[in-house]
């Protein structure tokens, strides 16, 4: 960013970039002397790598002294599930399964993770555009095997002010109403997910009931036993959730707090991947938003141009007072050259988070188990490398701040997506 300044800098100036090109030795210079430097969102409450490495290896023991425990690779050479049968290597296969919640940051979360800032400063706000504060919660699951799951996507809506109404949309709608189930039904026929709404947007000790009966409560051989691996949520952990996995012999394992992006392999493997699909998303419903509005630049400079003329005429043919009237209701029609950025719809984060998990490979899957070495057999995976270029975001940002869509200050914890009254009753 402070490379793309300079080079507008410079061109205001009269220089041309073959003149003045920013680089890199020039970049380090400017900063070291007006005492700047490169500041990055990082890890809170960071743990020693040897303790990490600790809980990694005990995890995994444990995990592995659960599944000699509870007989599992027994039961799963059953072949009851075939979608699991995927080790051609071993008879014996136990199913492995881990579920990674991750809050869907629509907007926030989506900008760069650097920028540049004067030496000292212990906080740095960074300047972005957005609507309503909004949020998507996704729970994500995937075997060892490399299958993945349907997603269960909880977005945010209001409350009935009647408690049987309400009791009613629980139960029968996800916590949606009439009319906002009609719209949410459809979404998950398309996209192949479930679509929970609560008045938090965030996953609850209901939801993981209807979570566990969806994925394990219908399977052929309920004899079967499963392993699941998730954190510590306290949703995750309630008496009914604990009793209910129990009865259909879904064995729940914790995962080490703190040590969850040594130990889970969702952290591990899959939710920087699942995360720059995302993002790649966004920069292309933003991109799509900024050409649309260069592309009207011509109509709007016509419609100008006829209010205009229309104008010149009343100020000719017209009294004075009357004029003032007419020109003044004139001027309400002239089409605003401001852009306006819109935020995503539901519609829009269904349609991005479930196809940003499909267009994860079975490796990127297997690769999370494989690195939290919770791998019951040989098989060694490298985690797939997905990265999106700063200068993306940052060159997207530049003509967004052109465009003057961006001056409000947000903290970290923000996301933004659009809202509709639809969303409360």
């Amino acid at each position: 960013m402070l490379k793309y300044k300079a080079l507008e800098v410079a061109a205001d100036e009269g220089l041309s970039p073959e003149t003045f090109k920013a680089s890199h030795s020039w970049r380090r210079r400017f900063m070291r002397r007006h005492k700047l430097s490169i500041r990055a969102r990082t890890r809170q409450g960071q743990t020693m790598p040897e303790d990490a490495a600790l809980a990694k290896e005990k995890f995994g023991s444990e995990v592995r002294a659960a599944i000699i425990e509870h007989g599992i690779s027994n039961v799963y050479n059953a072949d009851q599930t075939g979608t699991n049968n995927n080790n051609k290597g071993s008879r014996l296969s136990p199913t492995l399964i881990n579920a990674s919640c991750s809050v869907l940051a629509v907007f926030f979360e989506y900008l760069p993770r650097k920028t540049v800032n004067t030496r000292g400063a212990k906080t740095v706000w960074v300047k972005c555009g957005g609507k309503d504060k909004e949020r998507a919660t996704v729970m994500l699951l995937g075997d060892w095997h490399g299958n993945k799951y349907a997603p269960f996507v909880i977005f945010k809506c209001g409350t009935s002010r009647h408690k049987n109404i309400q009791e009613e949309n629980d139960a029968v709608r996800h916590g949606f109403s009439v009319r906002l189930w009609k719209e949410v039904f459809g979404l998950q026929a398309l996209h192949g997910c479930r679509i929970y709404g609560n008045p938090t947007a965030w996953w609850n000790s209901y939801i993981s009931l209807q979570f566990i009966q969806y994925h394990f409560g219908y399977r052929d051989n309920m004899d079967e036993k499963l392993l699941l691996l998730w954190d510590d949520s306290s949703g995750h952990w309630t008496l009914e959730v604990l009793d209910y996995a129990a009865s259909i012999n879904v064995i729940l394992m914790k995962v080490p707090p703190r040590y969850t992006y040594v130990c889970q392999p969702a952290d591990v493997a899959w939710n920087q991947p699942f995360k720059c699909r995302l993002r790649q998303r966004w920069l292309d419903c933003l991109r799509a938003q900024i050409a649309a509005h260069h592309s009207r630049e011509k109509e709007r400079a016509e419609k100008r141009s006829q209010l205009g003329e229309q104008i010149a005429v009343i100020g000719r043919n017209e009294m004075q007072e009357v004029a003032r009237v007419e020109i003044s209701r004139v001027q309400e029609q002239y089409p605003s050259s401001a852009f306006e950025m819109v935020a995503p719809k539901r519609v829009d984060i269904a349609s991005w988070i479930a196809e940003s998990w499909h267009d994860l490979s079975a490796t990127t899957i297997v690769s999370g188990f494989a690195n939290a070495d919770l791998l019951g057999d040989t098989r060694k995976v490298d985690a797939p490398t997905e990265y999106l270029g700063i200068d993306n975001i940052t060159d997207l940002l530049g003509e967004l701040e052109g465009l003057g869509a961006v001056g409000k200050q947000v903290c970290s914890d923000d996301e933004y997506a659009s809202s509709s009254d639809d969303d409360f009753f």
